[in-house]
């Protein structure tokens, strides 16, 4: 499969790509939302957008909305990367963005890859 990660967070990239690239996935990162829709128009299109929330410039649930409603990326599902899992409204966020859920920060390597391969199988 096919992932881009979006995170401004180098650790937290770094281990993501080291993990998923470890079970067979291509990982392509990049530090900004501004950067993943650049790269998205450019005609890149990956089978899941791994998205972090807080980063600079446009946050992750700008970025997600942004991507579902262009016609050419729409069908791209967005999987939210966030410290906010704990807070309450980030389900009901990410579901509004156009996410297909969220995977909370810091995570469980082994659920963090479950989590990843179920979609795959998807």
């Amino acid at each position: 499969m096919e992932i881009l990660l979006v995170d401004d967070d180098e650790e937290v990239g770094e281990l993501a790509q080291l993990l998923l690239t470890k079970r067979g996935h291509s990982v392509k990162r990049v530090l900004t939302g501004e950067d993943c829709l650049s790269l998205l128009e450019s005609g890149y299109h990956p089978d899941l957008i791994l998205m972090d929330v807080f980063m600079p410039g446009k946050d992750g649930l700008q970025i997600t909305r942004e991507i579902k409603s262009n016609p050419k990326t729409k069908d791209i599902p967005v999987l939210l990367f966030t410290v906010m899992g704990t807070l309450n409204g980030i389900e009901e966020a990410a579901k509004k963005a156009g996410a297909i859920g969220y995977i909370p920060k810091p995570f469980n390597r082994s659920e963090f890859l479950s989590y990843i391969e179920s979609i795959a199988k998807a």
